[in-house]
């Protein structure tokens, strides 16, 4: 590992890289400093633990247009300027929707992604989000901003909107603290105008689902079992601008009366996904 030291310069508060010098000099306790590299390559800071980052992160080529490691679907600017966002994973017990390693997430400020990661399997993972350097005009997160997500799932095929809240259950912001400590909810929240509800849940007999668009679409409904299978296709065909029904009696494709326990019934228009989890009683 390369090894160099950093300086205050004699004007202003910017740091200056001095070869054959092992150690920090003139440095001012509480003041924030910006490293920037004059060469793309591949440059790892450690962040002190109980500083403002408290995490290893790299240090990337100020203004670069990156994805996750295998990823296409999110594209965010490393601006230099990273924060650390501890996210866990909380995903319900046998849902179609949990992650499997190699989906994505990507870290939201309103519509702009400013970070992304792919997922590894773990119930805890470390994503940099990139702050916005005005100086530089370069894109990223507003401190004080409220910090949103988004998985893409293969099986999907386009982006979902999450849920992320803090560990409290309050919602989180960028920058409100020294770094994110963040839950991130597997099942797609609906922001779009087509509302989805079940009604009776749980039911025996049978059950109604109802939904309502505000413009034609394409609806496609689907019920699936704990583990992920197909056991019911309910609909998939376009819907004008209007309030719509679907009754489901409880049976599987082949007409045969499903087992009682937990399904979860989807429905899909061209522009998101819905899940709504019911019950089949004895």
């Amino acid at each position: 590992t390369n090894l160099f030291a950093i300086q205050q310069a004699i004007v202003g508060h910017s740091l200056q890289p001095l070869p054959l010098l092992i150690a920090f000099i003139m440095i001012v306790a509480g003041l924030g400093y910006k490293i920037a590299l004059a060469v793309d390559t591949a440059v790892t800071f450690n962040y002190p633990a109980g500083t403002k980052k408290s995490a290893t992160i790299p240090l990337a080529a100020t203004g670069k247009q990156k994805s996750p490691t295998g990823s296409g679907q999110f594209t965010f600017t490393e601006t230099g300027l990273p924060y650390a966002i501890v996210l866990k994973v909380k995903s319900p017990n046998e849902s179609p929707f949990n992650l499997v390693p190699g989906d994505e997430i990507g870290i939201f400020d309103g519509s702009l992604c400013v970070g992304a990661a792919v997922y590894d399997g773990q119930d805890q993972m470390l994503i940099t989000a990139w702050e916005m350097d005005g100086s530089q005009n370069l894109p990223g997160f507003t401190s004080g901003h409220p910090l949103t997500a988004k998985i893409y799932k293969g099986s999907v095929g386009h982006p979902t909107s999450h849920r992320v809240l803090k560990s409290t259950g309050a919602k989180p912001f960028f920058g409100e603290g020294n770094y994110a400590n963040v839950v991130l909810e597997t099942l797609p929240i609906n922001e779009e105008p087509f509302k989805f509800g079940v009604l009776p849940n749980p039911f025996k007999d049978e059950t109604v689902i109802m939904f309502k668009l505000t413009t034609e679409d394409v609806v496609k409904v689907n019920v699936f079992d704990g583990s992920g299978r197909l056991v019911k296709s309910l609909t998939n065909k376009a819907y004008g601008p209007n309030s719509h029904e679907l009754n489901w009696n409880g049976t599987d494709l082949n007409g045969s009366r499903l087992y009682p326990g937990i399904y979860y019934i989807v429905a899909e228009t061209t522009s998101e996904i819905i899940t709504e989890k019911v019950i089949i009683l004895k």
